[in-house]
Parts: C-alpha cells; structure tokens; sequence
C-alpha cells in the first residue's frame, strides 16, 4: 500500500486539526491532545499485548488508512461537533 502524502498530513494538522481547535474554543498549541484524543475516540488502543494502553498511530497508518481517518475525523466533527470542516480541494496552498 502506498506511504501517506505531506498534503494527507498538512490538510489534517493545517486545516482539519486547527478547524476544529478553533470550533471547541481550544488553543493553537493543545491541536497534540486534539489529535491524541481524535486517535483514541476514532481509532482507539493498539491491540494487545499493549501494557501502556497506548494508542494506534498516524505514523503507522497507510494512504488509504490516513485518507479513512481524515474523512472519519471529518464526519465526527460534523455530527458530533456542529463544526463544518472544508474540503480540501477548497482549500488554497499556504
């Protein structure tokens, strides 16, 4: 399967990430916990033997993989957020 994109991960730490941070009233330096929080809600732990109960990872995930969880992440803030998140063919380069 193909390696994740830099435009996957600077739509969803640029764009996504940030969207939501501003929705919740969070700060531009707590999108480490958003996102530790978003893999724990939508992707949860690694399977065990996990002693540390740590978390699956973004740096482990494939194209496809990073591409679900965006759109996963997407779909949670809108549902359970009220929060609008833009495409990202909407969504000029910085």
């Amino acid at each position: 399967s193909r390696v994740k994109s830099r435009s996957q991960l600077g739509f969803l730490w640029g764009v996504i990430y940030p969207v939501i941070a501003e929705h919740c009233g969070y700060h531009s330096y707590e999108l480490d916990a958003l996102h530790d929080a978003l893999m724990r809600k939508l992707r949860g732990l690694k399977p065990d033997p996990n002693p540390l109960q740590l978390r699956v990872s973004l740096s482990e995930m494939s194209h496809e993989q990073a591409s679900e969880y965006i759109s996963d992440v997407r779909f949670f803030a809108l549902e359970e957020l009220g929060c609008v998140t833009p495409d990202s063919n909407k969504v000029e380069a910085a």
